[in-house]
C-alpha cells in the first residue's frame, strides 16, 4: 500500500493510492482513522491494516486542486547516509568510506512535490541525488544484521 500526504482546505491529509492509481482519503473511508500521516503511523501495524482495508473499500477522491506533500510533512528525525555507494563517492573525487557517513537534516529541509529548494547564500548550486526514505514505526535496538 502506498500512502501519501496532500493538502486539503483544512491542512495536511492522508490518503492511500489504490491498485488503480486512485487516491482514497483514508479518514473519509474510515472515520476512526486519523486524518494525518503522523497520527496514522502512530497507530502502528493495526492502524496500517485498517488503512489497507479503507484503501480497498473506500471511494476514489477528486484530486482536483490537491497538492501532493512529502509523505511525512514534518518528520521528527531525518538521518542521512552520505557517500552511500561507490559510484557516488567516486564522482565526488573520494574513495568510498569504510563506514557509513551519517548526518542529520532538519525537518525544514523536507519539500513537497514541485516546491522550490531554497539555497543558503553561500551555496551556488544544488547537488542532485536520488533518495530512499524508510519510515521506522516500531522501535528496535541491537537488531541482528540478518533481520535488519
Amino acid at each position: 500500500m502506498r500512502l501519501i500526504s496532500y493538502v486539503e482546505a483544512g491542512g495536511a491529509q492522508v490518503a492511500a493510492v489504490n491498485h488503480r492509481g486512485d487516491w482514497v482519503d483514508l479518514h473519509a473511508a474510515d472515520r476512526d482513522l486519523p486524518a494525518s500521516m503522523p497520527d496514522l503511523l502512530a497507530l502502528g501495524p493495526d492502524g496500517l491494516r485498517r488503512a489497507a482495508t479503507a484503501a480497498r473499500l473506500g471511494q476514489p477522491m477528486d484530486r482536483t486542486g490537491k497538492k501532493l506533500l512529502a509523505p511525512v510533512p514534518r518528520p521528527e528525525k531525518i538521518f542521512c547516509i552520505g557517500l552511500n555507494y561507490a559510484d557516488h563517492a567516486r564522482e565526488t573525487g573520494k574513495e568510498p568510506p569504510p563506514e557509513p557517513v551519517v548526518f542529520c537534516k532538519f525537518a525544514t529541509a523536507v519539500r513537497a512535490d514541485g516546491d522550490s529548494i531554497v539555497l543558503p547564500r553561500l551555496s551556488n548550486r544544488v547537488d542532485y541525488d536520488a533518495e530512499l526514505v524508510a519510515i521506522i514505526g516500531v522501535g528496535g535496538r541491537h537488531i541482528p544484521q540478518a533481520k535488519a
